[in-house]
């Protein structure tokens, strides 16, 4: 059974991004990943749990980030 919660989306979408190999759809991967993210980012509460999950989501973004400004030609 899958987990639909918005962690597993944000994870599953990040890998994603990051492991695509078409070029053309990386561009879509990725935002798709960064809204995932920031939705997550607004349901956390303020617990260790929940700093370890914006620590993982803040490099996810860092990592999404310099996919998104590498040139692909």
């Amino acid at each position: 059974m899958f987990d639909h919660s918005p962690e597993f989306d944000w994870r599953a979408l990040y890998q994603a991004a990051i492991f695509e190999d078409d070029k053309s759809k990386i561009a879509a991967r990725i935002t798709a990943a960064e809204n995932a993210l920031r939705a997550n980012a607004t349901s956390l509460t303020d617990s260790h749990e929940s700093s370890k999950e914006l620590r993982d989501m803040e490099r996810a973004m860092y990592f999404l980030k310099l996919l998104e400004n590498q040139s692909w030609d």
